[in-house]
Order: C-alpha cells, then structure tokens, then sequence
C-alpha cells in the first residue's frame, strides 16, 4: 500500500507514554540561600478533556514569587498546555503572565493537520506556519519524558520544534548518561540531561 503525504497528514502519529498520565502533581520551590524566593506547581488534571475533537492532558503549570522577592518582583505566572494523549502533541496552549506592571494573556490552537498555530492575543488574532509535529513550551517537556533515553549515546542532542512568542525556536536538551544519585528520600537513579 501506498501512503500519499496528504494522507499522512490526516493522521496523527503515536507515542507510547509510560512516564506520566492524570492526577500527577509536582512542586518545586526556589531558595537563595536560606530565603524562600519562588514556588511552582506542574499539575496534570485528575480527567481527560476533548479539544479539537481529541482527548487532552490539561497541564497547569504555576509561579509565583513568595516573601521578600514578592515585594521586590511580583511574578504570577500560568500556562496551560492541552497534550493529546496519543499523539503528545498540543493542541491548545493558554499563557497569562504577570510580571511587576507587564501582562500578557494568549491563546494558541495548533492545527497539526496543516502546520498552522493560531494566535490570539488581546482580540488580535494571527496565523503562522509551524514545522510538522510543533510543540509549546510545556508539551514539549511532556514530550521529552516519552523518549527511550536508552537508544541515545552520550552526548546526543534531542531537538524539538517549540512555538512561543510568535516565533519556532529548537528546544535542545543534551542527554549525558544515566547516574544514582542520593537525595533525602534516598538513592534514585536518574538521566542526566
């Protein structure tokens, strides 16, 4: 059977995921020095959703200064990735920052079927042409947790094509080996990346 490119790009492709699925929560705290400085939250919701007609991680991702860095940089950072669940691919991607006086509040709709992202921000709406399999900033950490570390070789680079801000950037991570390490709920084996 013959598969033409038109009909390659009715389908979406098909990542097995073992490494991360509903109701999973991660915090993260920022210090310098003994101050607490930061905190953060990756949340992926307790249910799957549709958008775009296909079913959804809704991943929330929080900052948010804390104490004295409060009163010195006001951050209240959100983004809000919805992951296909097959095809680890975004399919809308909602962004509200807060930084001190600058905001930002955008939305975009990825079409993978045409390699269209729709931008919408302040009533403005915009259409740019993306690479095939685009990601947005959170996705394509979801994305990079799917990968098999154990068919890289030290040093390789792992690049994926992630729309921010208007524009296609490489998100490059550099896998160096594996390694155990110690931390206060033990010894865990970890990739260093």
């Amino acid at each position: 059977t013959v598969v033409t490119a038109s009909r390659m790009k009715d389908s979406y492709r098909y990542i097995p995921n073992t490494s991360f699925g509903t109701g999973e929560r991660i915090e993260y705290r920022v210090q310098y020095g003994f101050i607490n400085a930061a905190e953060a939250k990756v949340e992926v919701g307790n249910q799957v959703v549709r958008v775009n007609n296909r079913p959804c991680y809704r991943v929330n991702v929080t900052g948010r200064t804390v104490g004295a860095f409060d009163l010195v940089s006001r951050v209240r950072d959100q983004w809000r990735s919805y992951i296909d669940t097959s095809a680890i691919l975004p399919q809308m991607f909602q962004q509200n920052i807060e930084e001190n006086k600058f905001r930002k509040q955008e939305t975009l709709t990825f079409n993978h079927g045409s390699d269209v992202v729709y931008q919408e921000n302040k009533g403005e709406k915009k259409s740019f042409k993306v690479p095939d399999n685009v990601h947005d900033v959170v996705s394509g950490y979801y994305f990079l947790r799917t990968l098999d570390f154990d068919r890289f070789s030290d040093g390789q680079l792992v690049e994926v094509p992630t729309f921010f801000s208007g524009e296609v950037y490489p998100m490059r991570v550099r896998y160096r080996g594996k390694e155990t390490i110690k931390t206060k709920f033990g010894k865990i084996r970890v990739i260093k990346l």
